[in-house]
């Protein structure tokens, strides 16, 4: 079977928060912005579909208490003056998305969700289970901010198990991935190491797939030119070793057959900056 083709494939900004360079590549002590991306493409069949969201004004009722005040303060964001993700679709011409892929659930990445009151949830069942189990402050200290999710984000939830994906092929052969929509048009592939059930994605666009390994890494120099991270950096990670590994699988695949993106990258956001108003 011929894979499906993704017609249209757009990354937007979610607003952003300051940090110290350092903390993403070990180089520089200026800030720089780390911009909440979103993706956003549509399917000959399913229509728009989303990979993530941003912030938007619930992070900052989400942060409001403590601890999850602690989090506003670590990490200080400033939303789009545009708007949020459903206001900047909305600007572009596209239709509200029918399925919302969420990578992990950071609050960067997760920000928007309720900004989709139709919209289903598609995510690996694992990552949201062990981050719920926990109690407040752990999830605060792991990105998670709870209060972020809506009222029915359960009954809209679409929580796929590890036992969907399977070894890939060629040269996805060392990933656990799957065919989500089944015509090879959207790969979700499993990444683990940033935080728990981190997914990247597999795009089929022309000219070339695009592979978006969302917070594998914060800058793709780091695959280019691998520096350990800063001891900080590292502590965030859900699992460094497993974060070092998942770098090194994406070294060894042919960087002529795709197309590498990651949320936070410079490169990527200026992507984004083509969609900016």
């Amino acid at each position: 079977m011929k894979p499906t083709q993704l017609s249209r494939l757009a990354f937007f900004q979610g607003g952003y928060c300051r940090q110290l360079r350092w903390l993403a590549d070990g180089k520089g002590w200026g800030t720089r912005r780390f911009h909440a991306l979103f993706l956003a493409f549509h399917h000959p069949t399913e229509g728009t579909c989303l990979i993530d969201t941003g912030y938007s004004h619930h992070f900052k009722e989400a942060t409001d208490s403590f601890p999850e005040r602690f989090y506003r303060w670590m990490t200080p964001a400033t939303l789009n003056p545009a708007g949020d993700a459903s206001q900047i679709l909305a600007t572009h011409g596209w239709d509200p998305p029918g399925k919302i892929f969420l990578s992990h659930f950071h609050a960067d990445h997760i920000g928007g969700v309720r900004c989709f009151p139709r919209a289903r949830f598609v995510y690996l069942g694992e990552g949201l289970d062990k981050l719920s189990d926990l109690p407040v402050f752990s999830q605060v200290r792991h990105g998670f901010l709870s209060h972020l999710l809506p009222e029915d984000f359960k009954a809209r939830a679409i929580a796929l198990g590890r036992d969907l994906f399977h070894r890939g092929k060629e040269d996805w052969r060392e990933f656990d991935m799957l065919d989500y929509f089944g015509d090879q048009s959207l790969w979700l592939v499993h990444l683990p190491g940033h935080a728990p059930g981190h997914l990247g994605f597999v795009l089929n666009v022309d000219p070339k797939p695009v592979f978006y390994i969302t917070d594998a890494c914060w800058n793709l120099d780091q695959l280019q030119n691998p520096k350990p991270l800063p001891v900080p950096s590292r502590k965030i990670q859900h699992s460094y070793p497993d974060y070092l590994a998942t770098q090194d699988k994406i070294r060894r695949i042919n960087p002529s057959r795709l197309q590498l993106a990651a949320c936070h990258c410079p490169f990527t956001e200026t992507l984004a900056a083509n969609h900016a108003d």
